[in-house]
C-alpha cells in the first residue's frame, strides 16, 4: 500500500516535469535550416587592364547554411561596349562567404584575346570588384555595379 500510495504519484509527477521541460525547450530551440537560390543579374563594369566599359550578365546559385555562411557558384558572362572588338569574356567562379559579401574565384576564356584566365573578386550588394589574371601575364583589375543583392539568410521555422 505504501508503495502505490508513493510509487503512483511521484510516478506522475515525473512525468509530468519531463512534459515541462520538453516543451519549454522545445519553445526556446527553433530549427534552422538552409536556404538555397539561384538569381540572374545584368550590371555594368570598367575594366581597367582595357581601360573600357562592359555589359555584364550573371547567374548565381547559393546556398545559406544554418550559420549564415554562404557558398556557391557564379557563371558570369562580359561583353565590351567600347572598342572595337566586342568579343565575350566567360567564367565560372566558385564563392564563399557570408550574406552581405563573397569572395569569388575561378576561371574564364577570353574571346577577343584568345586567352585563358584566372579570375578573383569580391561580390556585395549591387557592387563587385576584382582582378582577372591572364595566362600570358596581363593583369586586369575591374570595379562593377549590378543587380545582385546579398544572398538569402537563413530559414527560421517555429517548433511544432
Amino acid at each position: 500500500m505504501i508503495y502505490r500510495n508513493l510509487i503512483v504519484p511521484g510516478l506522475a509527477i515525473m512525468a509530468g516535469s519531463i512534459a515541462i521541460s520538453g516543451s519549454a525547450q522545445a519553445g526556446k530551440i527553433a530549427p534552422y535550416v538552409s536556404n538555397s537560390e539561384t538569381t540572374f543579374s545584368i550590371g555594368i563594369q570598367y575594366d581597367f587592364g582595357d581601360m573600357q566599359f562592359d555589359l555584364v550578365g550573371a547567374a548565381r546559385a547559393t546556398k545559406t547554411d544554418t550559420d549564415n555562411d554562404v557558398t556557391g557558384a557564379k557563371m558570369d558572362i562580359t561583353i565590351p561596349l567600347t572598342g572595337d572588338n566586342h568579343s565575350p569574356t566567360l567564367r565560372a567562379m566558385g564563392l564563399a562567404g557570408s550574406t552581405d559579401v563573397q569572395g569569388e574565384a575561378g576561371i574564364g576564356y577570353d574571346f577577343a584575346k584568345s586567352q585563358a584566365l584566372i579570375g578573383a573578386g569580391a561580390q556585395g550588394p549591387y557592387v563587385n570588384g576584382g582582378i582577372n589574371y591572364y595566362f600570358g601575364g596581363l593583369i586586369a583589375p575591374y570595379l562593377g555595379a549590378n543587380t545582385l543583392d546579398g544572398a538569402p539568410e537563413r530559414d527560421i521555422r517555429e517548433p511544432l
